[in-house]
């Protein structure tokens, strides 16, 4: 006899817009900069994090996002783009992937 499955608590789909576009996949990985500090023997005895780098990957169909003297504005932060490239035609429409981060305490635009 068949069952019911149980509900699933989670978010379905990508909840992250950006006008003009179709995100098909999206993700934003943070990873801590750090200092070590050595003890007297040159050990280490513990680590400083300093910044946070946060890494972006989209894959995205429809208008392409405008990148200004290597940054981009996406879901209203700047990033400093690392690549982007043509991904081919999906239903007609163009598709791009773009990686790109930003850290915390780095000025935005330059």
């Amino acid at each position: 006899m068949a069952t019911v499955p149980a509900s699933v608590a989670g978010t379905y789909g990508i909840s992250t817009t950006e006008s003009g576009i179709t995100i098909e996949s999206l993700s934003l990985t943070d990873s801590p900069q750090r200092e070590t500090v050595p003890d007297q023997a040159n050990a280490v005895a513990d680590e400083v994090v300093y910044d946070t780098r946060t890494d972006l990957k989209l894959t995205y169909r429809g208008s392409k996002l405008t990148v200004t003297n290597g940054v981009v504005t996406f879901n209203s932060i700047k990033y400093f783009v690392d690549s982007h490239e043509s991904a081919g035609i999906y239903n007609g429409l163009q598709r791009y992937n773009l990686t790109a981060h930003r850290f915390v305490n780095a000025p935005s635009s330059t």
